[in-house]
């Protein structure tokens, strides 16, 4: 019998990064004036990207135990769409953590190191991830990771034709 936690951590990154995302792309203009709503996607996003981590290690761990010497096409695929969501989503977590810093500490502190080109970086980079409208693109290209991702994982245990979205995923990548 294997420890397959996997099916039960899926749920936290889905869960986070997709309400993340829906935030995200709705922008909605009662929200969005409030101080508070930077904080809200902020912890959604970093909360998502954190908990992919396990489940990902989750997953290699499984698929370790239950592959031989083949290895799957869907299994290495739902593994890329798993690993280029989370990636892009750490991407869009460290905008937000340097978006932080940028509002709560920065301002704050003199040192040299919050006023060097490095950090200068930084705040460019955020301001690319998470400033403006093209977050909302970042956020639908993460909501379509994790649905693809989560269509190809049911895919593995279920089978192509479970439900409709999934099918539809499956022959995307795969011919009939």
């Amino acid at each position: 019998m294997h420890n397959n936690i996997h099916p039960l951590l899926v749920h936290f990154p889905i869960a986070f990064l997709g309400f993340y995302a829906v935030l995200e792309i709705l922008r909605l203009k009662i929200f969005m004036r409030q101080a508070w709503w930077f904080y809200v996607k902020a912890i959604l996003v970093i909360a998502g990207a954190a908990s992919g981590l396990p489940t990902i290690a989750a997953g290699l761990y499984i698929k370790s135990k239950l592959q031989g010497g083949n290895l799957d096409p869907l299994i290495l695929l739902h593994e890329t769409f798993a690993f280029c969501t989370i990636a892009l989503a750490s991407l869009v977590a460290l905008g937000y953590i340097a978006g932080w810093l940028n509002r709560d500490l920065v301002p704050r502190s003199q040192s040299a190191f919050w006023q060097g080109k490095f950090w200068r970086f930084v705040t460019a980079a955020e301001r690319c991830l998470i400033g403006g409208p093209q977050a909302a693109v970042f956020a639908l290209l993460i909501l379509a990771g994790i649905s693809i991702t989560g269509a190809l994982g049911g895919t593995i245990v279920y089978g192509p034709d479970f439900d409709p979205f999934a099918h539809f995923v499956y022959h995307l990548f795969f011919s009939r």
